[in-house]
């Protein structure tokens, strides 16, 4: 058991630069393509397009929060309660955007496949403008549920990445992740003597 976590810690430190630095390049060509389709109007007045951008920026602020998040713990130690709980808001919020914006693209090219000349009946600027103010409104009211405190995603950092949880679970999370480990290791070894 101590050898794991002897080993976990020696790995903690390149596993989250590699997690800023991958973030870091996803951002940066994130960043390119919201900045090509609005620099380019004929592509920015297509409804796929549109989309796209939006979903681009939506991801762009959920992986800001992730660097945020690796950042801050990048020594191993935790994040400040207050600043976990904006940072997870943030990025819950931005997720829940970026969600339904996929699949409405999804839904958009699927429409555009089966019914090329209706498609642009279906999906025009219009619609893809209301879907989009509809995705930004359940983001916001997903980040203000999580800053609500009723419902949280806060950063832990034994098992790198956010988790959606009450209050509840906050206190406990780390002694049940030491629980959960111990009993993981026990059956580990368990499957493999046996």
């Amino acid at each position: 058991m101590l050898e794991n976590v002897k080993e976990l810690s020696n790995l903690h430190l390149p596993f989250f630069i590699t997690y800023i630095v991958v973030g870091v390049v996803f951002l940066s060509l994130h960043i390119r393509l919201i900045l090509i389709i609005h620099r380019t109007e004929l592509i920015a007045k297509l409804p796929a397009y549109r989309v796209i951008q939006h979903a681009s920026i939506a991801c762009s602020i959920n992986i800001t929060a992730q660097i945020i998040a690796a950042s801050f713990t990048l020594q191993g130690g935790e994040m400040d309660y207050t600043l976990n709980s904006i940072n997870g808001a943030i990025f819950q919020g931005s997720w829940a955007v970026e969600y339904p914006m996929i699949l409405i693209l999804a839904v958009n090219r699927l429409l555009s496949v089966a019914w090329p000349l209706r498609a642009r009946h279906i999906c025009n600027i219009k619609l893809a403008n209301v879907l989009l103010i509809l995705c930004w409104a359940f983001g916001a009211f997903n980040t203000t549920l999580c800053l609500s405190g009723q419902v949280q995603t806060i950063w832990i950092v034994p098992s790198p990445g956010f988790v959606f949880t009450n209050q509840l679970v906050i206190a406990t999370s780390t002694a049940t992740y030491t629980t959960f480990s111990t009993f993981f290791d026990i059956v580990y070894l368990r499957f493999w003597l046996y």
